[in-house]
């Protein structure tokens, strides 16, 4: 199923912007792979010297936003399994901000974060390859805001491409 079946109705307005970004031609393992290849591609361009500085005061280093797109995607990657399995309980919401203060990010290796960023797609995959096609339009809440199986893995796609973004333009 491509992004550009998707109706209104499956995500919330709040990740439009996110789902905006994606190639709406593309199912949705192919919008996680093509995006696993650009960013991995991006981020194994990243000079070793731009890693642990922040662009600004107050703002993330390289390395804590992948591991904060590392723990975006565990998020929704739970949201998938238990909206793919029709669960009916409206999830809790997290504040990525307090994930990344705890999260060690700046301690571990440029490697290691790569390795983890890789591994968790791949299990991302297999988990989209396992749904079929009612649980891929299966909808959910999580923090009050409504979403599908299917638009989950547009999210996560868009979202990566916003943060490479950002990384192009502010640390490269």
């Amino acid at each position: 199923m491509k992004s550009s079946c998707l109706s209104t109705e499956e995500f919330h307005s709040d990740y439009e912007k996110y789902i905006d970004l994606t190639d709406t031609s593309l199912s949705v393992e192919d919008i996680l792979l093509d995006s696993f290849e650009k960013t991995h591609a991006l981020l194994k361009g990243i000079p070793s010297e731009k890693w642990g500085i922040p662009y600004d005061k107050d703002k993330w280093t390289v390395k804590e936003i992948v591991q904060h797109l590392i723990d975006n995607e565990r998020v929704f990657a739970y949201r998938a399994i238990s909206f793919g399995r029709f669960d009916t309980v409206n999830l809790a919401g997290y504040n990525h901000n307090d994930y990344v203060r705890v999260s060690c990010a700046n301690s571990k290796s440029v490697e290691n974060l790569l390795l983890e960023y890789a591994t968790l797609r791949e299990a991302t995959l297999s988990l989209f390859k396992s749904f079929d096609s009612k649980m891929l339009s299966s909808v959910g809440l999580a923090n009050n805001k409504k979403m599908s199986v299917r638009a989950i893995a547009f999210i996560i796609a868009g979202h990566e491409k916003h943060h490479c973004k950002i990384i192009n333009q502010r640390y490269l």
